[in-house]
């Protein structure tokens, strides 16, 4: 989170919006990038906010609505080359300053107190006719130009040029065989591509076998947990889960009771 960003979220007042809110305005802040233009400062994706604040996709949509007519922000939709929806940039409240007001300086024209009608000099601009020189209109600097003279990498270029990541079918049928779950075999390979885009095919997979490990690990039949859809576990991420991925040492050995062990000597479950 950059300072600017958390110092302007701490002098919102409570009571301006709702907590839910108020949460997606928090890890916007947390995305937000000062170094860049504020246009271009804050894009994390949906997906990324759903995860962070946990709110599903018509809440988080309500939430950005709130904020917008609030006045705390504001949205940039973009369109890719394809014509597909881009990612979207949130400019947020404290950045409202620095975006440009139409003025000469930046292309708009000015608009002449001499009257009504359009200058035979200048065409359709309302300017002064006085005088010998013409008006030239100052030549916009776009804002890729602007990023490669201030040295500011564009994220959003990156993500277009760079060259889309391919999931072959035996990357998906190394996953399906270690996956504790053979269900939704259709779903669980598209869920499969998008997953291999946003993390290494190796760790998902290992993700997986660790994930059949743990289930096994979770005590006697009765009491371990069930086995999620592929589709699902591999839409939430749960490859990442720090459960997977914690020193061996730590958990159960034989001889020690497990958690499920415990509440079945207590209750008596039989």
């Amino acid at each position: 989170m950059s300072h600017k960003a958390s110092y302007w979220l701490a002098t919102i007042p409570a009571d301006v919006i709702n907590a839910g809110a108020f949460r997606v305005l928090f890890h916007l802040c947390d995305a937000h990038n000062d170094s860049r233009s504020p246009e271009t400062a804050c894009f994390p994706s949906q997906e990324r906010l759903r995860s962070k604040t946990g709110l599903s996709n018509g809440g988080l949509n309500n939430a950005l609505n709130t904020l917008e007519t609030a006045g705390l922000l504001a949205r940039k939709r973009t369109r890719n080359p394809d014509g597909t929806k881009g990612p979207t940039s949130y400019i947020l409240g404290c950045d409202f300053d620095l975006i440009q007001e139409p003025s000469p300086e930046n292309g708009d024209g000015t608009i002449s107190t001499f009257g009504h009608e359009p200058s035979p000099l200048s065409g359709m601009n309302h300017l002064h006719s006085t005088g010998d020189k013409p008006v030239i209109e100052p030549k916009i600097e776009t804002q890729n130009a602007r990023d490669a003279r201030e040295g500011v990498v564009d994220l959003f270029s990156e993500q277009k040029d760079a060259p889309p990541v391919k999931s072959t079918d035996h990357d998906f049928d190394r996953f399906w065989a270690v996956y504790p779950k053979k269900a939704g075999k259709p779903a669980a390979k598209k869920a499969f591509v998008k997953a291999v885009k946003v993390a290494p095919t190796d760790r998902i997979i290992e993700g997986a076998e660790r994930y059949a490990a743990w289930l096994k690990s979770g005590g006697p039949d009765d009491f371990r947990p069930q086995a999620k859809h592929p589709q699902g576990w591999l839409n939430d991420q749960r490859w990442d889960d720090p459960e997977l991925w914690e020193d061996h040492a730590s958990r159960p050995q034989s001889g020690k009771m497990s958690y499920a062990q415990q509440v079945k000597r207590q209750y008596g479950k039989s």
